[in-house]
């Protein structure tokens, strides 16, 4: 791999187990270098992969999303964005969904000056069930 590009984790913390949905790496990225990210998973699904490649040279990542349906016929209810950014330029970025939600979309705006991108996240609460035991 060139050493221009590397793959570097996000932590996010969701109401959901994001590792045990299975992280495939399905679809196409969504952005370009130095592009709003503004991406959602179609309706009743939620967001099962994240993918971010990053540039030196841009100081800028790409982003790849993958989404999945609910098990057993559920169902997502009250959508809702996250009024605030979850980070500030150079800040660490880690945000949790509101209890018995999911995430479902992401937000982000790149700033060449400060080699860095602010978030924005929105989760969906389940209609019928309520999560348990999530990681």
């Amino acid at each position: 791999m060139d050493s221009n590009f590397v793959r570097a984790p996000l932590r996010l913390t969701a109401s959901l187990a994001l590792l045990t949905l299975g992280l495939a790496e399905d679809g196409q990225f969504v952005n370009f270098w130095l592009e709003d990210v503004n991406f959602n998973c179609p309706i009743d699904q939620m967001l099962s992969s994240i993918v971010s490649i990053y540039n030196n040279y841009a100081e800028d990542r790409i982003w790849k999303f993958g989404c999945t349906s609910f098990p057993s016929g559920n169902q997502l209810g009250d959508c809702s964005w996250s009024v605030n950014f979850a980070n500030d330029w150079t800040e660490y970025s880690e945000y949790q969904c509101p209890l018995h939600a999911v995430l479902a979309g992401v937000h982000s705006t790149p700033n060449k000056d400060h080699g860095d991108r602010r978030m924005k996240f929105k989760c969906c609460k389940f209609s019928k069930n309520i999560l348990t035991h999530c990681q």
